[in-house]
């Protein structure tokens, strides 16, 4: 119902399906909440040919050479964003955009308010290269510094049902009655572009996850439940959709002088994540696909295999058993019956050590890796230099900070996802304690150092929640 109601989920007429449930927006700005509300059936292969061909004929012909950005470009140098988010999808946000020379200030309370988990650790990944300040915004001096920053800002960040932002004074009328030309951006559980009956819950990654299907997909039910996370299995990827909405406010911004509200949610990431499933229609046959912690692959041809030595996993297409012929252990794969299929194969790897099947199948074009552990890939692939190396190298990259602020060892997953051709990436330092900068931001905003030292006797601002940032 909520799916439906919000916009999160279109339906529309299909031309030969009938009626048709699809996936709605996964980010959207709230002046074009109408139109993302909506959805349209897929186009029919070259059913737009002639007005698109009619279009390009009247434009003029541009070459890239007037393209402004360089390698030693930062896209978002400048930009000033007040991060005011917690946990993982929030904070994500100006974490991604300060990877393009954004400026980020995180505003905490002077208590706080998560547990060290999801607060202190997860906030060495998402608060990297962020300062930070703790003020309590709810005290009038407090909500002097709080309009202070929304001066300052160009982006405001903030997670919550839209039903707290009046309270606290940053709906878009009460920013823009501070700072007309600030954006921003509002990231919650269960939004979409129309109200629905869960528009006002608060929820969390596991939450959307059971409501969604993600936990019956991962082999759950009413009465196994199933979470599948680890950093925020779809908190992450909201987290991208909500960067993304920034920057297309950004880009409105700059065309047109008008700012907007930026939006992503939970709900609607939760599609992505489900693409390929996100869509019904009467007589639609039963996704059927493998689910739960047992299975080792969608079919015999893409799953894993025991060696003699180890388990690796293989990745071929369904019509390869042509080619697992020319491997000599493998002769007669493509006579046996489909169903007989995956007992040969087991049968079969179980006789070499994994390194020869993995150059056996290599050989002719088949995928095939061993199967490792994030402590291995992390040694294998971790750098202790200051240098981007985020910008160039694999997939697997991590940064061992051996001094890091917190007086631990501390291993990063590097942000290597998002490596833009035409531009610089900011690299960026450890989280720092959280408060370490309150009296320096106050300083920049003009307070004094009487003032300063008045509001931290009175706990409107602090330095610190605690002495140690880690526990030993």
């Amino acid at each position: 119902e909520h799916a439906l109601a919000s916009g999160l989920v279109h339906e529309v007429i299909d031309p030969i399906l009938g009626r048709k449930r699809q996936a709605g927006p996964v980010a959207w700005l709230s002046s074009s909440a109408e139109l993302a509300s909506k959805g349209d059936h897929a186009p029919t292969p070259d059913q737009h040919r002639d007005i698109i061909l009619e279009s390009l004929a009247q434009k003029a012909v541009t070459t890239t050479s007037d393209i402004s950005f360089s390698k030693d470009k930062q896209w978002l140098k400048g930009l000033k964003i007040l991060d005011m988010t917690n946990v993982i999808a929030g904070p994500t946000v100006a974490h991604t955009l300060g990877r393009f020379g954004a400026e980020v200030i995180k505003l905490y309370p002077v208590k706080p308010t998560y547990d060290p988990w999801n607060t202190i650790l997860i906030g060495l990944q998402v608060h990297q290269g962020k300062r930070s300040i703790l003020v309590d915004i709810k005290s009038d001096k407090g909500e002097g510094v709080l309009h202070s920053l929304i001066r300052w800002a160009d982006v405001i960040t903030y997670n919550g049902p839209e039903r707290q932002l009046e309270p606290l004074g940053i709906d878009l009328e009460s920013l823009n009655a501070i700072n007309p030309n600030v954006i921003l951006l509002l990231l919650d559980a269960w939004g979409g572009p129309k109200k629905g009956p869960r528009s006002d819950y608060v929820g969390y990654d596991d939450l959307v996850q059971a409501s969604t299907g993600i936990m019956a997909r991962f082999g759950g039910s009413i009465k196994t439940p199933e979470e599948h996370a680890h950093l925020g299995t779809i908190d992450v990827l909201t987290g991208f959709a909500g960067a993304f909405a920034v920057a297309t406010s950004l880009y409105k911004y700059r065309k047109t002088g008008e700012t907007d509200v930026a939006r992503a949610s939970l709900a609607a990431a939760g599609q992505l994540l489900q693409i390929p499933f996100m869509y019904d229609y009467e007589g639609r046959e039963p996704f059927n696909e493998p689910s739960g912690r047992h299975i080792k692959g969608s079919g015999p041809l893409y799953r894993c295999y025991n060696a003699v030595d180890e388990w690796f996993f293989m990745a071929a297409k369904d019509n390869s058993t042509d080619r697992l012929e020319g491997i000599e252990e493998l002769k007669g794969v493509s006579r046996v019956a489909s169903n007989d299929l995956k007992k040969f194969l087991s049968d079969h790897f179980k006789l070499r050590e994994v390194r020869y099947w993995i150059d056996e199948l290599t050989k002719i074009d088949i995928g095939a890796v061993a199967l490792g552990s994030m402590a291995e890939l992390r040694e294998k692939y971790s750098s202790r230099t200051g240098i981007d190396s985020h910008a160039s190298g694999g997939s697997y990259q991590f940064t061992r900070f051996d001094d890091h602020p917190s007086g631990h060892r501390i291993d990063i997953v590097s942000p290597c996802s998002i490596r833009p051709r035409y531009a610089s990436l900011a690299v960026m330092p450890p989280a720092e304690k959280y408060g370490k900068d309150t009296r320096e931001i106050l300083e920049e905003l003009g307070y004094s150092d009487q003032e300063i030292t008045e509001m931290l006797d009175a706990g409107v601002v602090s330095e610190s929640w605690s002495k140690q940032y880690l526990p030993d």
